[in-house]
């Protein structure tokens, strides 16, 4: 599980096995910073000189990378155990935050009251019900004459040990044909009972659903490059931040197509939940 923090971090990033994040929303206080840096910033270049501003007239609009911090990445492995790593998190000028990219994983949103040993769980219980297998479905049965020459050929061998397959099986088929109607009628009837238990068995699979199969409750986003976050801009109005035309995916809402349907909390539709959030990397 995956914690942000706005703390820098000596430690170089670790890539674990398989790994588990859950992630906290960086520091009040550090974004305050932050908004502090972006403001001097903004006031230096509106008191740059006009030539200066016209040798480069998208200084001001352009998106530059102002620091570079490192955030704590708690990662679970396949025996529940957390370790601390780094992960790198990138804040650019226009005030936008990216995270590094965890490749293959989910974000999930999930409240920031809740613990993380619960989200814990709620990982190790999804992992559980997707390792579970779904049950066969039940054989077809075979035809009469199988019926018989399963019996009849472990009959022959026991009683003709030295001969081979090809003449047992040519003795099975002389029987059959010798055999009187109430023999053969009686494997016909082993084979219409059969035959109903398994066309029975077929219509209850049809008309009940399967016990391993789960209907996803909420939506999940895939993180297909960088995760984005969610703060407040100069004026205290919401804002998003996503990745930035560098040749990466930017779904434009959270039903966008890159979203998928799976298990987890739903995303709070007002903008002011959305900024008391976790997310749950998975």
């Amino acid at each position: 599980m995956a914690m942000m923090g706005g703390m820098p971090q000596q430690q170089q990033p670790s890539r674990p096995a398989q790994p588990y994040a859950f992630m906290y929303p960086s520091p009040p206080q550090q974004h305050q910073q932050h908004q502090h840096q972006q403001h001097q910033h903004q006031q230096h270049q509106q008191h740059q000189a006009p030539s200066q501003r016209r040798q480069s007239p998208a200084s001001s609009a352009s998106s530059r990378v102002v620091s570079e911090p490192t955030c704590g990445v708690y990662r679970v492995n396949e025996g529940s155990e957390a370790a601390l790593h780094t992960a790198q998190q990138v804040v650019m000028a226009d005030g936008r935050l990216f995270i590094e990219h965890i490749p293959g994983h989910n974000v999930v949103f999930v409240p920031r009251e809740l613990p993380p040993s619960m989200a814990l769980q709620r990982v190790a219980g999804s992992r559980v019900a997707k390792q579970r297998v779904r049950t066969p479905a039940q054989a077809r049965p075979t035809n009469v004459f199988f019926k018989y020459r399963s019996n009849k050929q472990r009959e022959l061998q026991e009683a003709h040990p030295r001969l081979n397959q090809t003449i047992i099986s040519q003795m099975v088929a002389e029987h059959w044909r010798r055999e009187p109607a109430e023999v053969k009628d009686k494997y016909k009837l082993e084979y219409k009972e059969e035959m109903r238990k398994y066309e029975l068995s077929k219509k209850l699979r049809r008309n009940r659903p399967d016990p391993e199969y789960f209907e996803a409750d909420d939506t999940t986003v895939r993180s297909d490059s960088l995760s984005y976050d969610h703060h407040h801009d100069m004026d205290g109005h919401p804002m998003m931040h996503e990745p930035m035309s560098l040749g990466i995916s930017q779904p434009s809402s959270h039903s966008a197509a890159g979203a998928q349907r799976h298990r987890s909390f739903t995303l709070p539709t007002d903008s002011a939940q959305q900024l008391g959030i976790n997310r749950l990397i998975h």
